[in-house]
């Protein structure tokens, strides 16, 4: 999930100026711009001779690298917070690349040009549908806000503006999302609790069936989204959360599909 991250983004967690439609905000002079074709005016920052070698290739390189920088560029789901919280992994320093993980640092976000992306709050079934899970969701969010906030260069993001508004000043934006809604705890009010701490999509299954919502990788039991599910899709959209149809199972999709008034996304 790219470009078109913002103007879901918007949907989810704006309300339109008037007159305006869904994939519209206002920039910081008022004036609605359009954030399909949103940009940050970013300078290349890739290694010179890596960038030289690449347009040798193939000079069609020269203007993709310039519109790639450009670009407001975003990412829907980055695994980091896991290591941040369980490894002490540092996300201002630069890591050498591993097979399925170190994925992602603050210099190499620099470099390869990815603006805003969206780190995951992944909470693992084992934790159940009870506070320990909620617990863990709201530990691994701390984490990555202490760190953010210890750096420079880089700021959490919670509305399409903040994006605008920090991409736009040369920074990085951090946006939150919840994979597992067993962290949910079938509760809109924890769904209010993990809002008002940052969270901005959910993912409504992991792994996992939960009381809920089937997934797509356990034995179903509901046959999609169940009464309560339908609830909390709901409250999503009254929230300003968006709703993430990854991992769950068919049932699940159609049902929040016609349950959701906000566009869904698979991050």
């Amino acid at each position: 999930m790219r470009l078109l991250a913002l103007p879901l983004l918007l949907a989810a967690c704006t309300d339109p100026a008037p007159g305006a439609s869904p994939e519209t905000t206002p920039d910081d002079d008022g004036l609605v711009v359009d954030t399909l074709v949103a940009t940050d005016g970013g300078a290349v920052r890739m290694p010179e001779a890596v960038a030289a070698r690449l347009v040798a290739e193939d000079p069609l390189w020269e203007t993709a690298l310039r519109l790639h920088y450009d670009a407001l560029v975003m990412d829907g789901h980055v695994d980091t917070p896991s290591l941040m919280l369980d490894e002490g992994y540092r996300l201002g320093e630069r890591h050498a690349p591993q097979p399925g993980r170190a994925h992602l640092d603050l210099p190499r976000m620099v470099e390869g040009g990815l603006d805003a992306p969206f780190f995951s709050i992944f909470v693992s079934r084992h934790y159940g549908e009870g506070p320990g899970a909620t617990d863990r969701a709201l530990a691994m969010i701390a984490e990555v806000e202490r760190q953010v906030e210890a750096l420079d260069g880089v700021a959490m993001a919670y509305t399409s503006e903040d994006v605008l508004r920090l991409t736009r000043s040369g920074q990085k934006a951090v946006l939150l999302g919840l994979e597992g809604g067993h962290a949910l705890q079938a509760s809109e009010a924890v769904l209010a609790q993990l809002r008002d701490a940052g969270i901005r999509y959910v993912t409504l299954t992991h792994t996992n069936t939960n009381a809920w919502a089937d997934s797509s990788q356990d034995t179903p039991r509901h046959g999609g989204l169940t009464e309560q599910g339908v609830a909390l899709v709901q409250a999503m959209n009254r929230l300003g959360v968006l709703v993430d149809v990854s991992h769950v199972s068919d049932g699940t999709f159609a049902d929040a599909v016609r349950a959701s008034r906000a566009p869904v996304l698979a991050s």
